[in-house]
């Protein structure tokens, strides 16, 4: 690669966190020059931006959570999955005892609280968790708060919001430092049977077309990195903090190692978790029944095996 090689944007899903490593391991060690690729990395302003960024050839490639990146189908975006960075994580509704007389600790204890969410989809998704648990979503007050759940429950501006028990739960417990934060898990218990919000690499199809060697080198870049991330995540850690220094401190390194597990160690996406999620999102009225889930992403890109 030389000074002249042109940038590849890749917009994040969320601001740089530690669950990003593997891409930053690949920036710093060099895997995405020895591919020929000079990756520019991207933070954006509002999440809900990313699929028509990369849906729109603005960004090349990208992350977004798996239902996000149907729903850009849906909306007549180009785009396609060739990876899977987390694998299911743990997603629910974070909350705080801390803000009034709170004493959540079931859904229907939500009943008249203020309930944060990040874009248009997380309104979709907690109205239907609201129903599935006996509460009328009338009776909540809900809050779009964007990418700022934990300071918005440490400020009181909400009682509960939706986020990530590898991530804001401990951004959560980090800020209130009073044992006042707790975690609702989305799982079948409370209605929900499918993981919606895998994180994944995607890619706007015009690219995948005209520049199928830099997306084939992104992937094995990327398996490179999250090898080396698993195999070696101390100093992982470091390499990350050196990237992004503001990382070293203590909430998150624990970030980190919270989501180490949800690292998806072979890359590939799952045709299972594609056809629940679609099903899913039959329920909530957001595509139809002959919506065809295939074309929204490949594994052809993943690396059959482990890259020296």
């Amino acid at each position: 690669m030389n000074s002249m090689t042109p940038r590849v944007p890749f917009l994040l899903n969320w601001y740089a966190n530690p669950y990003h490593a593997p891409i930053f391991v690949a920036k710093e060690l060099g895997y995405f020059e020895q591919e020929d690729i000079n990756l520019a990395v991207l933070e954006p302003t509002d999440p809900s931006d990313v699929t028509e960024l990369v849906g729109t050839g603005r960004a090349d490639m990208g992350l977004k959570a798996m239902i996000h990146t149907i729903a850009g189908r849906v909306k007549g975006f180009p785009l396609k999955a060739i990876g899977m960075l987390l694998d299911e994580p743990p997603t629910g509704l974070l909350y705080s005892n801390k803000v009034g007389n709170n004493n959540i600790s079931r859904v229907q204890d939500l009943k008249g609280k203020r309930i944060g969410y990040v874009g248009e989809f997380g309104k979709y998704i907690l109205d239907d968790l609201l129903r599935k648990n006996a509460v009328n979503p009338a009776d909540v007050k809900t809050v779009r708060v964007g990418m700022k759940v934990p300071d918005a429950l440490a400020a009181g501006v909400i009682d509960a919001g939706i986020g990530l028990g590898n991530c804001q739960l401990i951004e959560v417990e980090n800020i209130l430092n009073d044992g006042g934060a707790g975690f609702l898990k989305f799982d079948e218990s409370l209605g929900i049977h499918c993981c919606f919000c895998s994180v994944l690499y995607i890619a706007n199809e015009r690219f995948l077309k005209e520049k199928p060697e830099q997306a084939i080198g992104f992937m094995r870049a990327i398996r490179r990195a999250t090898d080396f991330t698993l195999q070696k995540p101390d100093q992982a850690f470091e390499i990350l903090c050196n990237a992004l220094p503001r990382l070293k401190d203590e909430t998150n390194h624990k970030i980190f190692h919270a989501s180490l597990p949800y690292l998806s160690k072979d890359l590939a996406t799952k045709e299972k978790d594609w056809y629940e999620v679609k099903e899913y999102m039959e329920g909530l009225k957001l595509l139809d029944a002959g919506f065809d889930i295939d074309q929204c992403y490949t594994n052809s890109l993943v690396p059959k095996e482990a890259i020296a």
